[in-house]
């Protein structure tokens, strides 16, 4: 009974951020007894439902990382799928991203330590986005760095979203094909129902919030976002 409340209200955070039904849902649904792959069955349709809207309407968005993102990420996706089946990494992962996200939310707080994360993310960006994929098909929780390299190299709500979209669209195609090479993964058929309730609380949430959210303030909350990613991860 709370799957569809905790999709819903996860939909609206995805819907204006573009990341959130896989960063908070993998947890929260492995808090309530849900394994690993249930997780994923029920949260990879509606994730890739919104991301897929959102694109749609801001491929102009979409150049710098066009290439980039599927070429490094895919591949490291991949072998972060395979290591997570050895069962060897998972937990440590969790942490090292948690302390990520945390410490990426206080670059918003001093400027010493936002100079230092746009060097890590801009100058050195194929291993960040090689990395961001490791962790990726390792614990489904790529999202929170996608969402820190995103928007340390834009400074547009409207970019920010559409790129991290097009992360998470190949983020979840790819994991959904790897889980599939390896395992019974199957798409459940009632996530078309998800989907649809998803749909709905994208096109709800575009007008009523994303479209009011001034640029200033969506900057100004996308380390709070951060910061929750990791304290959560840390639970």
């Amino acid at each position: 009974m709370l799957e569809l409340p905790i999709i819903v209200a996860l939909a609206i955070v995805q819907s204006v951020y573009g990341v959130g039904l896989l960063v908070f849902g993998t947890p929260t649904f492995l808090i309530l007894g849900y394994s690993y792959f249930e997780a994923l069955t029920l949260l990879i349709p509606c994730s890739l439902t919104i991301s897929i809207i959102q694109l749609a309407s801001n491929t102009r968005y979409v150049r710098d990382l066009k290439l980039s993102i599927p070429l490094i990420t895919v591949p490291s996706i991949f072998l972060g799928i395979m290591l997570h089946s050895t069962g060897l990494i998972t937990d440590s992962v969790r942490y090292i991203v948690a302390l990520t996200l945390i410490l990426s939310s206080l670059t918003y707080f001093s400027e010493t330590l936002s100079h230092w994360m746009n060097i890590v993310s801009q100058k050195h960006e194929r291993i960040f986005l090689a990395a961001t994929g490791l962790v990726h098909g390792s614990s489904n929780l790529g999202g929170g760095l996608l969402t820190t390299f995103v928007s340390n190299r834009y400074k547009s709500k409207e970019k920010i979203r559409a790129n991290v979209a097009y992360g998470y669209i190949i983020f979840s195609t790819s994991q959904a094909f790897g889980l599939s090479m390896i395992s019974q993964f199957s798409i459940p058929d009632f996530s078309l129902l998800n989907s649809t309730v998803c749909l709905i609380v994208y096109l709800l949430t575009n007008i009523y919030i994303f479209s009011k959210i001034t640029t200033a303030m969506f900057m100004k909350t996308v380390p709070i976002l951060c910061l929750i990613y990791g304290v959560v991860l840390f639970l």
